[in-house]
Formats: structure tokens, sequence, C-alpha cells
């Protein structure tokens, strides 16, 4: 004779569409905790000078992921002409002078995160998106296919941080990392970072003579293509 064996149903989870205002006051209370006992400033996030609120950066956007059990997914697409060119100057710190150059070649990454709540499969944040290109200020003097990997890394940094403070409701405490957009930390003047519209604006982009950049090497001619 068989015995009948019961089939253990799956477990139903409901997801809840709102929250209340004591619940998002919470939220503030628990972020701004982690900030003061799980975060180090300059390691987790950083003051920009001229900005009033800390910037957040990919470390302490992991730190929020793990907090809350975010599960970040990315959809990235890439772009490429090589017939684009743009000139540049920039600061020579060994001969304390301007030199100039051009590149040819353009690359552009363009990503998209989504933040899963691992617990309950529910997204708080949908499609965030983030670009990067070789014609920020930063990448420019560079050989195009040297950079095409920290693109892209880029790319899906910028996304996943604007995720997590959509995500996480934290732009009240925290901002962007500006430390990353060349276009406002390095006064490229026209350039969106998205790279659609900066080079073809402005062709010969200068970057101001008091702020030269001294992490980057320099190149005066590139024609790699």
């Amino acid at each position: 004779m068989q015995r009948a064996v019961p089939i253990r149903k799956e477990e139903v989870r409901t997801v809840r569409h709102e929250l209340t205002a004591e619940e998002l006051v919470l939220r503030s209370k628990q972020v701004l905790e982690l900030k003061e006992k799980a975060m180090r400033e300059n390691v987790h996030y950083g003051v920009i000078p001229g900005t009033r609120k800390p910037s957040l950066w990919k470390p302490g956007a992991e730190k929020l992921m793990q907090a809350f059990r975010l599960e970040p997914q990315f959809e990235t697409t890439s772009s490429d002409d090589p017939n684009r060119v743009i000139k540049w100057e920039k600061w020579d710190y060994k001969n304390k002078k301007q030199i100039e150059g051009t590149t040819q070649g353009y690359m552009e990454y363009d990503s998209r995160c989504t933040l899963i709540h691992i617990p309950n499969g529910e997204a708080w944040a949908s499609n965030v998106s983030g670009s990067c290109n070789n014609f920020e200020a930063k990448y420019r003097s560079l050989n195009p296919y040297d950079v095409r990997n920290t693109l892209e890394k880029m790319s899906e940094k910028r996304s996943m941080v604007a995720a997590v403070l959509i995500g996480t409701a934290a732009s009240d405490i925290f901002t962007q990392d500006l430390e990353d957009m060349g276009y406002l930390m390095d006064g490229a003047a026209g350039d969106s970072g998205g790279g659609k519209t900066g080079a073809d604006k402005t062709p010969f982009d200068k970057e101001p003579a008091g702020k030269p950049e001294a992490e980057m090497p320099f190149f005066c001619t590139c024609p790699w293509m």
C-alpha cells in the first residue's frame, strides 16, 4: 500500500508597495548610523572642495548594499568611433609648461544598474544609468585601447553609486561621487561626461592652467589608428 507524501507549498512572499513616514525616517537613521559606525572619511566617502555634502565613493556604496542586502545587476553597452578626433592641452609638470596633443579614436561605455533586494527579489532601483568615455579630461591624452577596461568599470561604478543613492534614499546625506566626473572637476567646458556633445561643441578643449593633472603621464601626439 502506497502512502501519500504531502507536497510542501511554496512560501508566498508579500511585497509591500508603500513605506510609512516612520519607516522612511528609520531608513535615513540607518544610513546615518552606517556612515558613523561602519564608514570612514576618505575611504568610503569624502568631501570635495566647494561642495557641502560628502560624496559617496564605491567602497561606501558597497557597504550600503551589504547592509541592506542588495545585489547590483548591470547591463553595459559600448560604442566607438575610430575616426573621431579631439585636441587637448594639459600641464607638463616636469617641464612646467602647457603641452598639446591629438587623440584619435572615441570609446564610450553606458551601464545600467538595477539593485535587487536579496531576501525578496524586489527591485529597489531599476536601470539607473552611468557612462564613461575616453574624451573625458583624465583619459583624453591616453591611448584609448589602454583604458578600455577602465572605461567599462568606471561606467558601472557610476551607475552603481547612483543606484545606491536612489535605492536607499541616501541623497539627503550623500551626493554623487564628483571625483569621477572629469567634466566638473577638471573644467572641461561642454564635456557632458557622456561624450556625445563636448568634443563636438569644443574641438579644442583647454584645461585650466591652474588645475593641472599631476597623476597622469603625458603624450604629445597620439595617432594610434
